[in-house]
This record gives C-alpha cells, sequence and structure tokens, in this order.
C-alpha cells in the first residue's frame, strides 16, 4: 500500500484492510495449515521480532466501521500479484482481494502482473509509478529486523512505500545504537508501530517443505537459503 496515495492515505483504511481478511481460512483451505498469519514486518526468530503483537483478527463488520471512519466508502480498489511468483501465491493474492470485495463499502480485484514488470516498477525509486495496492515477498539474511523495516518503511530507499516521523527517529535511533538489548527494544517499537499504523496488509509465512536423503546431515534456513556449507554426510 502506498502510503500518499487515496484511500491509502487514512490509517483507519489501512487497517480496515486487515480486519477484512480471514486469513486462518487462507492459511487452512489453501495453504493446507503450512503457513502462520504475520502481524508485523519481522518474523519470530529474527532480531527485533515483537512477540506482544498478535495479527489482525477477521472482523468484517469492523472493517466496514473503520472504511466509513475513514470517508473512503465506496473506494474500488485493484491488488497487483506477481503471477506464479510464489507457492500458491496466485490463490493467495485472489482470495486475499475476494475478503475486501465481500465488504458492503468496499471494491476489490485481484489483477495479475508479470512478476519482472512489477519488480522493476517498485524498484525504480519513483513512488508514482509503484502500484498504490500490490502483494510482493521478502527475504532477509541478515535475520535483522532493520532489512525489512529500513527498505519498505523509512524515506529514500529505492522501494519504500511509506514514511513517519515517528518511524524516521526510531531509525536513527536502531542505526547508532550499540547496546544490543536496547537497540533490539527500538526494533521492536518499530514492528509496534508499523503493526498500529497498518502500514501493510500483514498476509503469511509459509512453511517449506523439504524432502532430504537420510544420507544427509542439513537443517532448513529460516531465509530459505540452501547452502553446501551447512550440508554434510550423516
Amino acid at each position: 500500500m502506498v502510503y500518499n496515495e487515496e484511500p491509502f492515505d487514512s490509517v483507519e483504511f489501512r487497517q480496515a484492510m486487515n480486519y477484512a481478511i480471514d486469513l486462518d481460512q487462507m492459511i487452512n483451505e489453501i495453504l493446507r495449515g503450512f503457513g502462520v498469519a504475520t502481524s508485523q514486518p519481522t518474523l519470530p526468530g529474527y532480531n527485533g521480532h515483537n512477540s506482544d503483537l498478535e495479527p489482525y483478527p477477521y472482523d468484517p463488520d469492523e472493517a466496514e466501521s473503520l472504511v466509513e471512519q475513514s470517508g473512503y466508502a465506496g473506494a474500488e480498489l485493484e491488488l497487483e500479484y506477481p503471477a506464479g511468483r510464489y507457492l500458491l501465491n496466485d490463490e493467495l493474492a485472489q482470495a486475499a482481494a475476494g475478503f475486501i470485495d465481500e465488504l458492503e463499502n468496499v471494491s476489490c480485484e485481484a489483477v495479475s502482473r508479470d512478476f519482472a514488470t512489477l519488480a522493476g516498477e517498485l524498484l525504480d525509486g519513483d513512488l508514482s509509478t509503484t502500484p498504490s495496492f500490490y502483494n510482493i515477498g521478502w527475504g532477509n539474511t541478515t535475520f535483522d529486523a532493520s532489512q525489512t523495516l529500513t527498505p519498505f518503511l523509512t524515506e529514500g530507499t529505492a522501494i519504500y512505500h511509506y514514511r513517519s516521523d515517528e518511524m524516521e527517529q526510531l531509525k536513527e535511533q536502531w542505526q547508532v545504537e550499540t547496546d544490543a538489548d536496547e537497540r533490539e527494544q527500538i526494533l521492536q517499537e518499530a514492528n509496534q508501530l508499523a503493526h498500529d499504523e497498518a502500514v501493510w496488509v500483514f498476509l503469511n509465512r509459509e512453511w517449506l517443505v523439504y524432502g532430504i536423503n537420510g544420507r544427509i546431515d542439513w537443517d532448513p534456513r529460516q531465509d530459505e537459503y540452501f547452502l553446501a556449507q551447512g550440508m554434510n554426510q550423516a
């Protein structure tokens, strides 16, 4: 969601989009349980994850109420997603758009896009070419919250789509704080802000399914990288 474009310039509208989607149903029926709902930009196990945050619950009545409060009742949305890029993502994006479309005061359609074209629009550093509502995945090989918070949620990066004075102040703190515990607390505050501000519609983290030969001793990594130096003969 692009923060400076209607209707996503309203925090109430952004929150409404989170309440509109039944993530549990999507995970259970589309992913067959191989996934978990998210509540923030940083995943469990990563430095800065805020364990106090819960995913937005499915509450279409609250969603419709927040849409009315936002002043954007009657909004017509297109959710652009990269066709075939991620496991069952086409079905997930279409389901998410379907739940939003079920609201009485918002309509939404899922629009399939070529991944390379969509990614190019997101990476060109020009907000005017960024779709106002899009679906994308993001990896993090450093296991640190800043590697998601900084590029998407602070001003001046090639892919930022949100800014606030409070987030900018938190970034200034986490960039210079040398005490590990203090820095993690700052990152957790940033994740709390991202949750409360509904900086995007928080969807799911997928569990990948691996088949491992009994002759191989290897534990999958959280960042989903396959590194040969981590594999040994059993």
